[in-house]
């Protein structure tokens, strides 16, 4: 799959299962080739990291990621 083939791709999931509900999918991709997805919630702007929300269900599992800079 291309990168532009996943980009609409991810595009059009948050379009149709997140933003209907008041979120959106942010992706970062850091120079290391590591690309994380955040669930950013639109009226608070606070920001879920889903690899901690699946991997590590404790108190910790949903703690809002700080604004990027």
């Amino acid at each position: 799959m291309t990168q532009e083939a996943l980009d609409a791709e991810v595009a059009r999931i948050a379009r149709e299962k997140l933003q209907p509900y008041g979120c959106d999918l942010v992706v970062h991709r850091t120079d290391d080739g590591v690309t994380r997805f955040l669930i950013k919630i639109q009226s608070t702007g606070r920001r879920y990291d889903l690899i901690k929300s699946f991997f590590h269900r404790d108190e910790n599992s949903t703690r809002q990621m700080e604004d990027d800079p």
